[in-house]
């Protein structure tokens, strides 16, 4: 077990470095005293020699060229106007059209089978008699959605459009 631990190191030399490029790297910077910085002098463009722009008495009488629009410009434009107008127009379709897609007023009693409300009946029960094989959740909704109802309350006596 000691043999493992009996190691033999051998010393390592230290590198030799070369004097003059120590002295160079080591060497003090020479620092010399700058001049203040001057500034440079501004000198005025003119659209005509001889005269200044841009005075108090100069600022009605600038001439300035035209606004031109590139394609993209006329581009960007027209389709801002495009769309501001179709936006306009959904608007005017949604105010104007029936709330959801439905009808305020029921539909005509003679185009489709009718049911009148006898008294206790619900439209749960209404619509498990009409269709009873089918979810009487849906029939139920159809039944409101057809004659315009606003809640799912009936009075006897009431006609009611059934579903087809």
């Amino acid at each position: 077990m000691t043999a493992l631990l009996d190691l033999d190191f051998a010393p390592v030399a230290e590198p030799e470095i070369d004097t003059a490029i120590e002295a160079a790297v080591f060497a003090p910077l020479p620092i010399a005293d700058v001049e203040q910085f001057a500034r440079p002098r501004l000198r005025l463009v003119c659209d005509e020699p001889g005269r200044r722009r841009g005075g108090a008495a100069d600022l009605g009488a600038a001439r300035r060229a035209p606004l031109r629009l590139t394609r993209r410009g006329r581009l960007v434009a027209m389709l801002g106007v495009l769309l501001a107008s179709l936006l306009s127009a959904l608007v005017f379709v949604l105010a104007m059209g029936p709330a959801n897609g439905r009808s305020a007023a029921p539909a005509r009693a003679g185009s489709a089978p009718t049911v009148t409300v006898q008294p206790g009946d619900t439209l749960w029960a209404i619509a498990s008699r009409v269709a009873p094989k089918a979810d009487p959740r849906v029939t139920v909704q159809q039944i409101i959605d057809r004659n315009g109802l606003a809640g799912a309350s009936v009075q006897a006596g009431q006609v009611l459009v059934l579903p087809s």
